[in-house]
């Protein structure tokens, strides 16, 4: 099973969550897969920070570990039939959760994520949330 870590996953295993931490020490990494878009978002939260230097090394300590998978027009196409389909529907999810829904579906991945709520309203995509799992 390959596991499409959302933002929130990685923030709560940075900040020792332990249902996240288990979780991942029960996974093998070849399993886990990081998303561009996700990476970008982390590395702005990075930016942002006022421990900008900690926050950069501990970021990096942990997405070095993480297969990076690039977004390919596979992932394209899921995009625009996820987003056409939500927005026809009146049910949109935020800009870049679409990427990241595409990317899941493309790979066939599960979406790890605590925004529940906006990925369940794509068609196919599986989604659990690691911060519900008990350690």
């Amino acid at each position: 099973m390959r596991y499409l870590i959302d933002t929130n996953i990685f923030i709560a295993a940075m900040k020792g969550v332990a249902s996240v931490r288990y979780k991942l020490e029960h996974t093998a990494l070849s399993d886990l897969a990081l998303s561009p878009v996700v990476l970008a978002e982390l590395e702005l939260g990075v930016e942002k920070s006022a421990y900008r230097e900690k926050n950069a090394a501990r970021l990096t300590g942990v997405v070095a570990k993480i297969a990076l998978i690039p977004i390919d027009a596979q992932v394209s196409r899921h995009y625009a039939t996820i987003r056409a389909d939500l927005e026809r529907k009146g049910t949109p999810i935020g800009a870049n959760d679409y990427w990241i829904a595409a990317q899941g579906l493309a790979l066939g991945a599960v979406v790890v994520t605590d925004n529940e709520a906006e990925f369940n309203r794509v068609l196919g995509l599986h989604v659990e949330n690691w911060l519900d799992t008990a350690p």
